[in-house]
């Protein structure tokens, strides 16, 4: 990956490829800490980086555009020594910074991180088998070589000859409590919002459209027990059932 890419992290924490943290390829790694991830802040989430200057840059913007918070402030205050330090602004910036409580949240889970991403490798392990006799009707993601998922979810795609469609699925699930979600933005080019920015698409994106548009997810917390596990897949088998398919 290019030393000037950033990379986006955000369901990804506690992941790695070929023995490296994702977040670490690249100039500078994000992750999100909103309230359904691997750790919780309930909002904001963090960036990584071992680029001083890019990191002074990130302190700046997350705090209003001043100079308080960054580490080297002397070559500011010298450079601007006419403008009250309390109140030199460098950049245009944001109102970003944590509060304590998010930050105290975070804390106390940031050791578990393994602990959470080893329940949630366990459940994605166990749906993988208990659905595996239904392949006649999804494709599942798989683990890639070299690859070790933090599984953020569970990810379901719903064939095309499978005899119903990904909408009737999930009204099912959810109509159980099986909450469900698609996976993320799908196929970004066709969302309005890209409209916004000159781009350009390359190639059909069939694979992307496949996504968005036959694939969803459920929900894998560490909080996810024996349970849990079973009822949703039992929740499956109950809407296989009631189409004659099972």
């Amino acid at each position: 990956m290019p030393s000037s890419t950033s990379a986006s992290c955000c369901e990804a924490l506690g992941a790695y490829y070929d023995g490296k943290a994702v977040g670490k390829f690249g100039r500078v790694g994000t992750f999100s800490f909103y309230f359904s991830h691997h750790l919780t802040t309930l909002e904001g989430g963090i960036t990584v980086t071992d680029d001083f200057e890019l990191a002074e840059l990130m302190r700046i913007l997350r705090a209003h555009g001043w100079v308080r918070e960054v580490k080297d402030r002397d070559r500011w205050l010298k450079k601007y020594p006419d403008i009250d330090p309390r109140f030199l602004f460098v950049n245009v910036g944001y109102n970003l910074r944590p509060m304590e409580l998010s930050g105290a949240m975070g804390l106390v889970q940031l050791p578990k991180l393994k602990q959470f991403v080893d329940v949630r490798r366990q459940n994605s392990a166990w749906f993988r088998r208990e659905l595996a006799q239904y392949g006649d009707f999804f494709d599942f993601q798989e683990e890639q070589p070299k690859g070790h998922h933090s599984w953020f979810g569970f990810p379901i795609r719903v064939k095309a000859k499978a005899g119903f469609t990904v909408t009737e699925l999930t009204k099912a699930l959810n109509a159980q409590s099986v909450e469900t979600r698609p996976i993320i933005a799908g196929n970004i080019a066709r969302q309005p919002a890209l409209k916004l920015y000159e781009h350009r698409v390359v190639g059909d994106m069939k694979h992307s459209n496949a996504v968005m548009d036959g694939a969803f997810s459920f929900g894998n917390h560490q909080d996810v027990d024996s349970g849990a596990r079973q009822y949703v897949a039992e929740q499956v088998r109950s809407f296989l059932r009631s189409r004659s398919l099972v």
